[in-house]
């Protein structure tokens, strides 16, 4: 796979910073480079909505922003990718389900 394709700067609205003409500043690319697996969360985190819809309970890979394949196992999913020509760094795999809320803290008044 070519890795330029990968390496394209983000879009508007996948939380990268941009300049006021929509091109994304060298900084934004730079530590999207540095760390596509973060990119992979925030994209996953932003298509959970639909991805519930359309592809409950089952995996999804991204590379950076991007969507790869779907698959009813891990394991599938994987093979699938590595078949593709992928190596095991360049994508992440979630399982798509509805997020956990964060914990919340309750400070019961003490008795006694």
């Amino acid at each position: 796979m070519n890795r330029s394709k990968q390496q394209q700067p983000p879009s508007h609205g996948n939380g990268a910073s941009a300049t006021p003409d929509g091109v994304a500043s060298s900084e934004s690319i730079n530590a999207r480079l540095q760390n596509p697996g973060a990119v992979a969360v925030l994209a996953f985190r932003r298509d959970l909505p639909r991805l519930l819809e359309q592809h409950s309970r089952q995996w999804v890979a991204y590379c950076g922003d991007r969507q790869m394949g779907f698959a009813a196992t891990k394991t599938k999913l994987y093979q699938q990718l590595l078949g593709n020509g992928l190596a095991g760094n360049e994508f992440e795999i979630f399982y798509v389900a509805p997020e956990m809320p964060d914990p919340v803290e309750i400070n019961w008044p003490s008795i006694g």
